[in-house]
């Protein structure tokens, strides 16, 4: 793992308090998170991410994925298959570029995947999770 992973986990597990009102170790090892870092929910990159990720919502139940936006003024909202999840986020720490759109992966163990600044189709983002050892057993046990 790169160095700058280890920071910005560290980063994310201190900055996450909440999640529907639970602790983010409650999620480890059950569920993917995809955080979605706007500037504005009116970004057009932003609403072509989330309108991507909707079309699949089984794809994303099937690999336990959780859908949170933050943008800077704190608004938190997500989809889990349709379900709006809360989260507290630091949206300044997290985010690498001055301003735009990015989006997080991190997987079940709490690693940070992917971190990119362009829009992460759902057939690209299930085939970086379709291609983790954890996501390969899930898919034997199946």
């Amino acid at each position: 793992m790169s160095n700058f992973k280890l920071p910005l986990l560290l980063i994310l597990l201190l900055n996450i308090s909440t999640i529907m009102g639970q602790q983010i170790s409650d999620y480890q090892w059950k569920n993917r998170l995809v955080v979605l870092l706007t500037d504005s929910q009116d970004s057009q990159m932003y609403q072509l991410q989330l309108k991507d990720l909707k079309t699949d919502l089984q794809g994303l139940k099937e690999r336990k994925i959780l859908v949170i936006t933050l943008t800077p003024n704190y608004q938190i909202t997500g989809i889990d298959n349709g379900i709006e999840q809360k989260a507290v986020l630091n949206f300044k720490k997290l985010k690498k570029e001055t301003d735009g759109f990015e989006v997080i992966l991190v997987g079940l163990d709490g690693y940070v995947k992917l971190q990119q600044s362009k829009l992460l189709t759902h057939q690209e983002l299930f085939a970086q999770i379709d291609r983790m050892p954890m996501r390969r057993d899930e898919i034997k046990k199946n």
